[in-house]
């Protein structure tokens, strides 16, 4: 998530954040097998969703996934007693010469 600021000169005050569209694009409803398309969307497929997120979730992480990746039975989240801070969350990287991102940590994985 890209963070926010109540001042104006901070020039951060629109949020940009992921989104997902609910319902499912006619597109996606039919697929092309074999030169044939098929309606392959039946009532037991659950829905699809065409979403845009900030960052690229396309990274592979090193020896973890992520919680919709996980198997059943893991343990996804735990809850504290004392507040975390943001800095809890905030990605850990270091730029190049090219200002591009070399991350050790993303967001949330503090």
């Amino acid at each position: 998530t890209v963070p926010v600021s109540a001042y104006p000169w901070d020039g951060a005050l629109v949020p940009n954040s992921d989104y997902c569209n609910a319902s499912t694009p006619t597109a996606l409803t039919n697929a092309l097998v074999n030169g044939v398309s098929q309606n392959w969307l039946g009532p037991y497929n659950g829905a699809l969703y065409e979403c845009s997120f900030e960052e690229n979730i396309a990274v592979l992480l090193a020896g973890s996934v992520r919680w919709y990746e996980a198997s059943a039975l893991t343990t996804l989240w735990h809850f504290g007693i004392n507040p975390f801070t943001p800095a809890d969350y905030e990605a850990q990287f270091t730029l190049n010469k090219d200002l591009f991102k070399n991350y050790t940590s993303y967001w949330g994985r503090g």
